[in-house]
């Protein structure tokens, strides 16, 4: 249904609005995100609309850009899917991002690897649409899980993540 379009577009807003950081101002990307929901324009062109109309000097240019990458991202979906992500994380310095706001230089240089090996493992899996589809499916398809229920699996994760999950029997090396 078309609301449920827009609230998805409204939740991918929420999700990429400022990571890497672009300094959008809280009300103005809640401004955005409560008109995803109330008009059916495609975020590129709200992008451009407020872009316009904002008085702040260095706002536009961010917003423009944006919205840019955001319509050059939908014209590559049949593109291959390792090439479009490695020309995306260019687009969006997303590694050096991750390096430097991640505390320890050692987690954003373990971060940005992540992502490089994520970009590696794409290169073969065809077009970007049927990339996501194959992501789609190993995350369903995830260890320990099934659409039916729970099957016998070993987790492993952080005592953070476990924190308050319920397991039969946990083992901390």
């Amino acid at each position: 249904t078309g609301e449920r379009m827009r609230q998805s577009a409204r939740d991918a807003w929420e999700a990429i609005c400022n990571r890497p950081k672009r300094y959008i101002p809280r009300d103005l990307r809640e401004q955005i995100s409560h008109a995803i929901i109330r008009q059916d324009k495609p975020i590129s062109q709200l992008l451009q609309e407020i872009s316009a109309a904002t008085t702040q000097e260095w706002l536009p240019d961010k917003l423009q850009t944006l919205a840019t990458d955001i319509v050059w991202l939908a014209g590559s979906l049949e593109q291959n899917a390792g090439s479009v992500l490695t020309q995306l994380e260019k687009r969006l310095g997303y590694c050096q991002f991750l390096q430097e706001s991640s505390g320890f230089p050692q987690t954003g240089a373990g971060y940005a690897a992540s992502v490089q090996a994520f970009m590696q493992y794409a290169q073969d899996k065809g077009s970007l649409t049927t990339f996501l589809a194959h992501i789609r499916t190993l995350s369903k398809s995830q260890t320990g899980k099934s659409g039916n229920g729970q099957r016998d699996a070993v987790a492993l994760t952080t005592i953070h993540q476990a924190k308050g999950l319920e397991w039969s029997l946990v083992c901390v090396p």
